[in-house]
């Protein structure tokens, strides 16, 4: 049963659509990048046993989502320098998200410094976009669509002749060195559980003081 945007429309139809809107994709210079991750091995790395609030609030980056963000973003701007476009500065637009994106654009604002001098050049803003009315977004989640159903039961004919018309890049969307995630992660458990537990301790010692009982009388 077909829903969302094709809610109500007939099998026909919706390739007619689909049809229609690769069509348009071909006939465009263009080149796709597509991301992903395990969010079981992710939740994996991340598991500890303080709250995700509290690990969120130690880290800020504890989410799938903002990984996948970072490499699709990261990904983008290595083919523009790949393809020699040095100085022309790519702006991009992200569909919108209910969540993790407007932090996650505020990360990207922020780490704009520490970029590499070509990145930096070409790292141009981040808007929210709808894909009603945003014909690039619309194409991006056609990709991903034929990408989930290539995933689950191989490569259909809409996603065989998106690749053959266009590049389309993969990559997973892990950060660096992410193997040593869980150690961090225990570590940074282990930490601010003794912290809590000395910050117990001194307020306890407080309390029973030769000053402390001085005082309240």
């Amino acid at each position: 049963m077909l829903k969302g945007e094709f809610e109500g429309w007939s099998n026909e139809d919706t390739q007619t659509k689909l049809d229609a809107l690769v069509k348009v994709i071909c006939d465009h210079e263009m080149y796709g990048v597509t991301t992903g991750l395990n969010t079981t091995t992710w939740r994996q790395a991340f598991h500890s046993e303080l709250s995700r609030k509290r690990l969120k609030g130690i880290l800020k980056f504890t989410h799938h989502y903002q990984s996948c963000f970072h490499s699709a973003v990261a990904m983008v701007m290595q083919r523009q320098l790949e393809l020699g476009h040095t100085s022309d500065v790519v702006d991009l637009v992200f569909d919108q998200q209910d969540g993790l994106l407007k932090d996650s654009i505020k990360h990207y604002s922020s780490f704009k410094s520490s970029f590499p001098p070509a990145v930096q050049k070409i790292a141009g803003e981040i808007s929210v976009g709808n894909d009603k009315n945003t014909p690039a977004l619309q194409a991006a989640d056609l990709l991903a669509g034929q990408l989930t159903t290539m995933l689950k039961s191989g490569p259909g004919p809409t996603y065989k002749t998106i690749v053959k018309c266009h590049q389309v890049i993969h990559a997973k969307a892990y950060p660096p060195q992410f193997q040593t995630f869980p150690a961090i992660i225990k570590a940074v458990s282990w930490a601010w559980t003794e912290k809590r537990t000395l910050d117990a301790q001194i307020a306890a010692e407080d309390e029973h003081s030769p000053d402390k009982k001085r005082n309240d009388k």
